[in-house]
């Protein structure tokens, strides 16, 4: 499509995407572990904080892993090995 994104800035931006979630995850993690249990009362904004990272996290997009091999396919001049490019 003209104008559009290459696969190449698609897969890059998509990995990229995922290790900032990834970073995000572990440093609420870090957060929740020095703050200890009380971080997981419910009136405790870090385990609201902590619960959306781990659902955003969760989603097939923010896969790391994945992203990282989609992009790495991509670099390579392979085929996607997923049609969410």
């Amino acid at each position: 499509q003209e104008g559009g994104a290459t696969p190449q800035v698609r897969g890059r931006l998509r990995a990229q995407g995922a290790y900032a979630i990834s970073l995000c995850r572990e440093a609420i993690n870090r957060v929740c572990e020095a703050a200890g249990s009380s971080a997981h009362f419910r009136n405790n904004p870090l385990q609201r904080a902590q619960r959306d990272i781990n659902v955003i996290a969760s989603h097939v997009v923010y896969d790391l892993d994945a992203a990282t091999e989609l992009n790495g396919r991509v670099m390579l001049g392979l085929a996607p090995n997923t049609p969410l490019l």
